[in-house]
């Protein structure tokens, strides 16, 4: 990790694994790739319940990528952290 990531990290770890997850997971990729998935992927009709169905899957989707990423960017941090200490 270079010192700017590792500034830029710092800044979304004082904001919160909530915001970060919400920004990145749920809306950067969630939100992203409902809309992919159901208007442009999918040939199914896009009836109430398909939608309703399918911003579920991606919204859970998105939590768990960004809860994923977190961790990550937390192991990267850790893991830069240290050699620099050393």
């Amino acid at each position: 990790m270079k010192p700017k990531e590792m500034e830029q990290w710092e800044i979304a770890q004082a904001q919160g694994m909530g915001r970060f997850i919400l920004l990145n997971g749920v809306l950067g990729y969630g939100v992203a790739m409902f809309i992919a998935m159901a208007f442009f992927v999918l040939d199914d009709p896009k009836t109430p319940m398909f939608l309703l169905g399918q911003a579920i899957v991606w919204l859970c989707g998105g939590t768990a990528f960004g809860a994923f990423m977190w961790y990550l960017q937390e192991r990267r941090y850790k893991k830069a952290k240290g050699a620099s200490n050393a």
